[in-house]
């Protein structure tokens, strides 16, 4: 079964914005949007992981947090902070209540996917090799994801020239696309709307990747079907992370 994450801010974009990104991971979400909402969503849902705010009007994350590790049903149910204070303080009161991971906003969503998967995941060699295209105008980047994704048994088709994605999906009908979004000739938006506008690859899954971290470019991305994102730099073994649920590595 699915697992189950709970998702509590008193931002309703916030919360948006992570349903969004973790139901495309396949991954139920339940919501919500305050402190004892937040409890009592615990009690009744009976979630894996918890995703919560810091800072909320009725009862701050670290009350729940405490109340969370107080209770024996719960005291081992993983939680991740979320906060737009980066202070040495405020991380170590997280910590010392029992948080097993800090997020400062703004923060890219796929981080929560990854710290799952590193601590509860061991993925195994792919059966068949699955082809996954890269384009980048970024050497470096085209050749450090490459690199990674080579190590866990996939066919790259590495690019740096935006002008031949579509030409080279026609021909190698990859199983993935991971696209930057600013490149010279034809742009990330450009080529996914052009992907998405044909038949024959209208489904095919789409990584866009930006160095824009700004929450209304993000939340942009992640509300178009089909797509997903990922903020530069972009972490290359995060890649790999990412992909394991589609090929049930």
């Amino acid at each position: 079964m699915p697992m189950k994450v709970l998702v509590c801010d008193d931002e309703r974009h916030i919360v948006r914005l992570i349903q969004v990104n973790l139901q495309r991971q396949g991954y139920t979400v339940v919501t919500a949007f305050g402190g004892r909402e937040c409890l009592d969503k615990i009690s009744s849902e009976k979630p894996e992981m918890v995703v919560l705010d810091v800072m909320m009007p009725d009862m701050d994350g670290f009350e729940v947090l405490k109340a969370i590790r107080q209770n024996p049903e719960t005291e081992n149910l993983p939680v991740i902070m979320l906060t737009a204070k980066a202070a040495d303080t405020d991380v170590f009161e997280g910590y010392h209540h029992g948080a097993d991971m800090y997020l400062t906003k703004p923060f890219n969503p796929m981080e929560l996917v990854t710290f799952w998967r590193r601590s509860s995941f061991k993925p195994e060699p792919a059966v068949q090799p699955k082809k996954i295209l890269v384009c980048d105008d970024e050497v470096q980047t085209v050749s450090a994801i490459q690199s990674a994704l080579d190590r866990r048994g996939y066919e790259v088709l590495a690019l740096t020239d935006s002008r031949l994605v579509l030409e080279t999906i026609r021909r190698e009908k990859p199983d993935f696309v991971i696209l930057d979004v600013v490149m010279p000739y034809l742009d990330g938006f450009r080529l996914r709307n052009d992907i998405r506008a044909n038949p024959e690859t209208t489904n095919l899954p789409v990584i866009l990747m930006t160095a824009h971290a700004k929450e209304s470019y993000v939340y942009q991305m992640g509300e178009n079907d089909g797509d997903f994102f990922l903020v530069k730099p972009v972490d290359p073994e995060e890649v790999g992370i990412f992909l394991e649920p589609y090929f049930d590595l």
